[in-house]
């Protein structure tokens, strides 16, 4: 099932520019265009669900799985001692879940997010695909 005006929609189709950073048959993982912090990457199911409670229990564990193997390749490609998750729900009506770079308590807060140039996106997507290029993911 899709959205037609859904834009996660559109970026798992393809349909949509992203600096897309994984993918499998079920998920995309694309950089944030107004990132918390530099790295801060957004991970979808390619099935539209509104939020991450309206999928099934598979495909929310599989979501989760994913979100956990990625967790410290974006961490180590943004040289960051660990990645933040954080699920609000609220931006984009598509079931998603954010992994953060984070350095300290309170680097999460979402007040912190600001555009992106497509430089500064090129950049920190070419660091996550080379870290995990070398992750078992």
């Amino acid at each position: 099932m899709d959205d037609s005006s859904c834009i996660f929609c559109h970026i798992a189709a393809g349909d949509a520019p992203a600096h897309v950073v994984w993918t499998d048959a079920e998920h995309v993982a694309f950089l944030d265009r107004s990132p918390v912090a530099p790295g801060h990457v957004v991970v979808i199911p390619r099935a539209h669900a509104p939020t991450v409670d309206d999928l099934d229990a598979g495909a929310y564990e599989r979501l989760f799985a994913l979100v956990r193997a990625l967790a410290r390749p974006v961490a180590r490609a943004a040289g960051a001692p660990r990645a933040g998750i954080a699920v609000e729900g609220f931006g984009v009506a598509h079931a998603h879940v954010h992994l953060v770079p984070v350095w300290r308590g309170g680097d999460l807060d979402p007040c912190r997010q600001s555009p992106a140039t497509d430089a500064a996106l090129r950049d920190a997507a070419d660091r996550l695909r080379t870290a995990l290029a070398t992750s078992a993911i």
